[in-house]
């Protein structure tokens, strides 16, 4: 007996993105060229995150930017 591994994952009652973030801790994570970000990412979102990472699931965190390279002016002032 095979299963499809696509009709198994329908029948699992909780987001695999829910689990994956729960099972998120104590974990050393990079983020790399930040300053290439996608317009729509506001940087005080992005913050956020990494506070959120920080003090509720105890990650440290490495941040690579190039700060003569952010694009716009509040980037920097965010920064």
């Amino acid at each position: 007996m095979t299963i499809d591994g696509g009709d198994f994952l329908k029948n699992i009652p909780i987001p695999l993105d829910q689990i994956s973030w729960s099972l998120l801790k104590d974990t050393l994570i990079c983020f790399d060229d930040i300053e290439r970000k996608s317009n729509t990412l506001d940087l005080k979102d992005f913050f956020g995150l990494i506070s959120i990472l920080k003090e509720e699931k105890n990650c440290k965190i490495i941040i690579i930017l190039n700060e003569e390279k952010i694009a716009e002016e509040t980037d920097l002032e965010v920064y």
